[in-house]
C-alpha cells in the first residue's frame, strides 16, 4: 500500500531547486528570486497535531468511559483523543483552572500549567516547589491576587512571568526562576488611591505582544466606572478615563460587566449595559458592536483579521464572529447549542476559538475554524458533564491550541475535577 504521507514528501523535496545547495550539503547565497519557496513541517504536518477537521454533527455522550482516577487517561474513541484527570479535589484545594477569558491555563513555552493559585509541569502534572503547601501559602506566593484568580495573568512573551493585580492594590510582575523555585516581585503600579480596582473587571487581557492592558477601577465616592490604560514596563498609567455607559452600581441599565484592549492592541472593547462597545485606544470613536453581549472572547480569523466571538441568543442564534474593522458580522455556526464558553487564548494558533457546548449530543470542547462561515470544527472531547453543572465545563486552551482543559463532575455530581485532552490518543 502507498504511503501517501511519505510519497507527498518526497516530491515536496524533489522539487527544491538543488543549486541552491552546494555538494557537500552547505548551503550558498543566491539571489532570492531564485531560491526555493521556505516548506512548512513537510517532516510533521499540522494535521498529525491536531483532531481532523469535520462538521459539528450530534454525538450522544458516551455514558461507557467511567468516572476516571486521579491522573488517569482514557481515549475519547468518538475523536480519538487523550483525556486525563489532572485535579482531585476531594483533597486538592485552590486549583480551579482559568476562566475562558482569562489567559491561557499555560505559560507562553506550555512548560507550567497555573490552576488557581498552583502552578504544576504541564507534562508530569506535578506541583512547583513555589505553590506547595497550604491555600494560603499558594496564593501569597503568586502575588495575592485582589479579586482571587480573575486578577492573574500569565505573560504572552516571557515564560516565567505572571501579571497580577494584587491585594494591595498593586499591579506587579511575579518572576519564576528557572528551577521553578523561587519567585521575585517587582512593582509596577501603586494604584492605593483608588477605592477597587481589578483586571478588565477580572475578564480583561493583555494584548499578544504583553504591550497594553487595561484596568477598571472604583473612585471612592464615585459610582462611575474608570478606565486605566497602561503600557507594560511605565512607571505610570497612560490616561484614565470613565467608561460610557457604565456605573458600579447598575443592576440592568449601565451595568458595567468588563473591558479588554485587543490581541493588537488597535481597539479597546467593553461589556455595559447588555451590548458590546468598541473604540479606539485612547476610548474614542464609540462604535456598537453587538447589540447583545454574551459568553464571548477575541482572537485572529483565518485571514488575520481581529473579531469578537460570541454566542448569540437573540433574533438570529448561533455562534457569531464580529470584524473589529469593518464591523462585518459572520455566522461561524447555526445554533448556539444551548450556550457555553468561548476562548480565544491560543494566541501561537491564529484561525481558531476554543469552545464548549451544553445541548445533550454536543456536550464536548472543540476549536471552531473563524473563517466566512464554513461551520468547520476540530472536535477534542465530549465533557460529560451533568445537566445542572453546565456552566461550569469552562473550556481554557494551551497558547499553541494543541491541549484543551475542561471542568465535569461525569453526571454523577462529583467534584468539579479539570481534565486535558490532547490529540491524538497515544
Amino acid at each position: 500500500m502507498i504511503n501517501l504521507r511519505l510519497l507527498t514528501t518526497l516530491l515536496l523535496l524533489s522539487s527544491v531547486n538543488t543549486y541552491a545547495f552546494g555538494f557537500n550539503g552547505g548551503f550558498n547565497a543566491q539571489p532570492k528570486e531564485m531560491m526555493p519557496a521556505p516548506m512548512k513541517n513537510i517532516f510533521f504536518e499540522e494535521e498529525d497535531e491536531y483532531p481532523p477537521e469535520s462538521e459539528f454533527t450530534k454525538i450522544e455522550t458516551d455514558n461507557s468511559i467511567e468516572l476516571p482516577s486521579y491522573l488517569e487517561s482514557y481515549e475519547d474513541k468518538n475523536f480519538h483523543s487523550k483525556v486525563t484527570k489532572i485535579s482531585d479535589r476531594t483533597v486538592q484545594v485552590g486549583n480551579k483552572h482559568p476562566y475562558p477569558k482569562q489567559g491561557s491555563a499555560w505559560n507562553s513555552d506550555m512548560s507550567i500549567v497555573r490552576m488557581g493559585y498552583r502552578l504544576y509541569n504541564s507534562e508530569t502534572f506535578e506541583e512547583l516547589e513555589v505553590t506547595k503547601g497550604s491555600a494560603s501559602n499558594a496564593y501569597g506566593n503568586i502575588g495575592s491576587p485582589r479579586h482571587g484568580t480573575g486578577d492573574v495573568r500569565w505573560s504572552n512573551t516571557d515564560a516565567n512571568t505572571m501579571y497580577v493585580l494584587s491585594s494591595n492594590k498593586r499591579f506587579i510582575a511575579i518572576e519564576i526562576d528557572n528551577n521553578n523555585e523561587k519567585i521575585s516581585t517587582k512593582e509596577y503600579l501603586d494604584l492605593s488611591n483608588y477605592e477597587d480596582v481589578s483586571i478588565g473587571n477580572n475578564e480583561g487581557n493583555l494584548d499578544y505582544q504583553d504591550k497594553y492592558i487595561v484596568l477598571s477601577a472604583k473612585k471612592h465616592n464615585d459610582d462611575n466606572v474608570y478606565a486605566l490604560l497602561y503600557r507594560l514596563g511605565d512607571s505610570k498609567i497612560t490616561w484614565e478615563k470613565k467608561i460610557p455607559h457604565a456605573l458600579w452600581s447598575a443592576n440592568n441599565s449601565n451595568y458595567f460587566d468588563w473591558i479588554t484592549v485587543d490581541p493588537k492592541a488597535e481597539h479597546i472593547l467593553t461589556s455595559v449595559d447588555d451590548k458590546i462597545y468598541l473604540y479606539n485606544m485612547n476610548l474614542q470613536q464609540e462604535q456598537l458592536l453587538a447589540s447583545e453581549a454574551n459568553h464571548g472572547d477575541i482572537g485572529i480569523d483565518q485571514n488575520g483579521n481581529t473579531v469578537y466571538v460570541q454566542f448569540k441568543f437573540r433574533g438570529e442564534q448561533g455562534i457569531w464572529s464580529y470584524n473589529l474593522n469593518n464591523l462585518n458580522k459572520t455566522k461561524l455556526l447555526a445554533s448556539k447549542y444551548n450556550g457555553g464558553h468561548i476562548s480565544c487564548r491560543n494566541y501561537k494558533r491564529s484561525g481558531w476559538c476554543y469552545v464548549n457546548t451544553s445541548e445533550e449530543g454536543y456536550r464536548e470542547v472543540f476549536a471552531l475554524k473563524l473563517d466566512n462561515g464554513s461551520g468547520t470544527v476540530q472536535r477534542y472531547a465530549q465533557t460529560h458533564i451533568g445537566s445542572q453543572k453546565l456552566s461550569y465545563a469552562q473550556v481554557s486552551v494551551s497558547p499553541d491550541g494543541k491541549k484543551v482543559l475542561f471542568a465535569s463532575d461525569w453526571k454523577i455530581d462529583a467534584k468539579m475535577d479539570t481534565y486535558q485532552v490532547s490529540y491524538p490518543f497515544k
